[in-house]
Parts: C-alpha cells; structure tokens; sequence
C-alpha cells in the first residue's frame, strides 16, 4: 500500500445486528486506520436503505443476523447493481461458507476474533484497491468497445503454438458469420478469397520471421462470406509477438474497405471512359478541321479583292484554329490524366524569340489591340519551343480575353541567370481570392460566359503541366490595383 492509499479517506457502512460487535469493530478500525469514517445499520433492510441513499467504499456486514442475514444483503446488493465490495464477517470459519460467499461476489471473508479488528483495516483497504482497479478496468473496456464499434474495427488474437483463433463479433461478421459461431484459422484461411491467397499467404508468413518487418504486416485482400457468401474488401493489420525467436502470439484487426474499394474502381473507370471518349474524338476531330481551315485559306486567297465572301472565310479560318487548339487541350489533358504526362522535345530554343513569334500572331487576330512585349538579357536555353509557345499563347489570350478592349497586354521574358521569366500582365477585373486556389485545376473557367473565344477550362492546367514537365514553376497574382500577372519560371537546362 503507497503512503497515499493510506491516507486517503475512506467510507464504510458496517452491518450488525449485535451492538457490542459493532462497538468492538469501530473502536478496532480507528485504531488500524483513523482515515476510515464507519457508519452503521442493524440490520440487513437498514443497510440496504442507506446504500440506496448513499455513497460507499466498502460494505462489512455479519454473516448471521436475524431475518435477513448477510448472504441475502450480498445478493441484493448485486440485484441491484450497486457497485461497491462486500466483506463478510461471521463467528465460525466454515470454508464451504466462506467459498460459497465468494461465488456469490463477496470481496473477502473474515471470522471473528480478537485479531478481526486489527487486520479489518487492512482488509478493507486492499479490497477498495482492487474493486475501483477493477472498476476502472471495465471502464476502459466498454471505452475500447466503443471506440472499437465507432471505427468498425474487428479484433483477432491467433496463438501459433495451438492455432487457436479468437475473434471479436464484428470480426466474425466480416467473414460473413453470426457473433456466436465458432471461426478457426483454417475456416478464415478459407475465406481469403482465391486470387488473393498467395500475397496473403506471403505477407503472413514473412511476418512470422523474427526481424521480418518488425513483426508487422498490413495489406488488403478479400474476403468471401463463410455462411452469407458476400464478398467483401478487408484491410488486415497485425503485430507478431516473439520469444525466443519464436512466434508465439499475433494480434491484429480487420476493416471493411468494401465500400472505398469500390468508389476508387468505380473512379477510375470514368476516368478511363472519360479519357478514351476525349483521345477519340479529338483524333476524330483533328483531320477535317484541319481539311476545313486549309480549305478556308485558298479559298480566301482565291477571292477577288473586296468580295463579301472573304471575310466569310477568314471567320471559318479563324473559327478551325480556335476548335484545333480545343482538340490540342483535350489530347494533352488526356495525356495528363493518364499518367504518361505531356510530352516534350528539348532542344536550343531562345525564349524571346518564342514569345514575339507568338505576340505576332495574337495581335494579327485581334487587329484592334495593343500587346507589347519587352525582352532582357540573353533568351537562349534547352526547350520545347512548341511547348513554351503553347504556354505563353494560353496565357497571352487569356489576358486579352479578360481585359477591357482599350487596355495593353504586356510581355516580359527576362534572363535571371540560371533560369529565364515569362511574365503576361493585363489590367481589369481581378481574379476573384476564393478562385486563385484551384485556377490551374482542370474546368476552371473565368465569367466570360458570352465571349466567343471561351474555352473549356483546360488551358491554365495544361500550362502548368507543360511547365512542371519542364522542371518550372507557374503562379499568379492579381489585385484591383495592379492587374493580373501570370509568371512563369523556367530552368535553362
């Protein structure tokens, strides 16, 4: 016992019908242990009034009293659920009594005598101790349960030595069986479903080696019903104990994943429908539109000078290049999604040279603006030029798109040493904050809803992915007071 177990106070109801006993007992308990505050009941029906009323350490009660006796508090006691320990004290030590007293739930037995009230004391401490240590063990358990029942966790214990299998209700109910029928290890081997029983069986026995892993191991697998014969996706988790070198206990749990398993298939195969819908139609797409915009071109070059007909053709021409860049976004969004990423061929490229190549044709299709570019330094660096065109071509309609029609569109490209800038200004409405976050994912639009040129969403997530492919960077800013900036970081090697 601590110093403070000792110390600490304690309230007990002492139950006899003979006053002199009583006397005897409190004046004994004093002594032992001041810190034990005795309260009394003559008899059985008293004592379990104030039990009812009232909070209590320990019960010490005599065996045999008039009417009820001890053996029938006992029993009320726990009819009742009141959780507190029970001594039993009785003038003759009769050992059938006495274990059947224990059975019965009786936290200790003692006859009397002239040592009784000395090793009371005692007695009564070490069955506090053990109650509240008992209490705080079911506690625990019924938060585990809980816990356990919130996650839907099951719980397994395999001993290798005998191969028991012990398993909680939720584990049984994973394969597939009702809470009281028996599982074995072979039964749940069994279940593991058949395309899944090598690598189970290959994690599992690798586990079992001392050193393997640390004696973990988790995967996941599935399981078919033993009775319902539903299949289901489990992931199993488990920890190995060892002596000697020797596995002698794992313990682990099981959780259902059914239901993520089937929400990433499901996922993934709209993905591949999605990607294989966009790969054939662009493909599909790209010959008779370009067949539309070559068509186009003669046929203005053919028309004589100042037909109505010619600026008919130019709108066809400028129409097919507009729904050739969409096919272009939609075969290297579908690249992207893939996993095989954009392609690009590096070669000596000179970026100044790429970005007035590509201000020279925006401003020869929007006549009416003004887009500057300004260059410093040296331009030159290992790219692909047609990918860099891409991206600065995106940026720069993007920023002519969404400017006000008398505004300027201006473009730096700048030598910073071992890496080149790319930077698209234009003045107007700024991107609003709650937008910036998720601009470079896939279908973000601006509000342009009515604009002609209004794309479908791609073309900021293919920048960024043309200029991650070569090793840059890609982030914006855009304030009411200074415009919107689109700036591009590329590495020169």
């Amino acid at each position: 016992m601590t110093k403070r177990e000792g110390s600490m106070r304690l309230c007990v109801l002492l139950v006899d019908d003979d006053v002199v006993d009583r006397m005897a007992i409190v004046r004994a308990l004093g002594k032992a242990d001041p810190a034990i505050e005795v309260h009394e009941a003559t008899s059985a029906n008293a004592a379990l009034e104030k039990l009812r009323r009232g909070l209590f350490d320990c019960v010490i009660s005599d065996l045999d009293m008039p009417g009820r006796d001890g053996a029938w508090l006992l029993a009320a006691i726990r009819q009742e659920e009141i959780d507190v320990p029970f001594v039993v004290l009785t003038g003759q030590g009769d050992e059938q009594t006495a274990v059947a007293l224990m059975k019965a739930g009786a936290a200790d037995y003692l006859v009397k005598g002239a040592d009784a009230g000395s090793r009371l004391g005692h007695i009564v401490r070490h069955v506090v101790r053990v109650s509240r240590a008992e209490r705080e063990a079911r506690l625990a358990h019924e938060r585990l349960a809980l816990s356990l029942s919130a996650t839907g966790l099951g719980i397994w214990d395999w001993d290798p030595r005998t191969n028991e299998l012990r398993c909680d209700a939720r584990c049984k109910e994973l394969f597939g069986l009702p809470a009281e029928a028996p599982l074995g290890f072979e039964q749940a081997r069994a279940a593991i479903h058949p395309d899944d029983l090598a690598p189970w069986i290959a994690t599992f026995t690798a586990a079992l080696e001392p050193g393997a892993g640390g004696g973990r191991y988790e995967l996941e697998h599935r399981l078919v019903g033993l009775v319902d014969g539903q299949e289901r996706w489990v992931r199993v988790s488990g920890r190995v104990v060892f002596q000697e070198g020797k596995a002698v206990r794992v313990v682990g749990a099981l959780l259902d994943v059914t239901a993520r398993r089937r929400e990433v298939e499901l996922a993934r195969r709209r993905l591949e429908f999605e990607q294989q819908l966009m790969g054939i139609v662009s493909h599909d797409l790209r010959n008779p539109i370009a067949a539309m915009v070559t068509g186009a071109v003669i046929l203005r070059r053919a028309l004589p000078e100042g037909s109505p007909l010619t600026k008919t053709a130019a709108r066809v021409a400028s129409s097919g290049e507009r729904a050739t860049r969409l096919i272009r976004d939609l075969l290297d969004f579908t690249q992207a999604r893939t996993g095989t990423g954009i392609p690009v061929a590096r070669r000596e490229s000179d970026i100044h040279a790429t970005c007035k190549q590509v201000v020279d044709e925006i401003v020869l299709a929007h006549a009416g603006r003004q887009i500057v570019h300004h260059a410093e330094g040296e331009g030159q660096g290992i790219w692909d030029p047609d990918r860099i065109s891409q991206v600065v071509d995106n940026l720069t309609r993007n920023a002519v798109t969404y400017s006000p029609p008398g505004s300027v569109v201006t473009i730096w490209s700048r030598d910073l040493g071992e890496r080149v800038r790319v930077e698209v200004h234009n003045e107007g409405t700024p991107i609003p904050a709650e937008v910036l976050p998720t601009l470079f994912e896939p279908y973000k639009r601006g509000d342009h809803k009515h604009d002609p040129d209004r794309s479908i969403g791609l073309g900021l997530f293919i920048v960024k992915e043309i200029v991650s492919a070569h090793g840059g960077e890609v982030t914006v800013r855009s304030t009411a007071c200074e415009g919107t900036t689109f700036v591009v970081d590329l590495p020169k090697g």
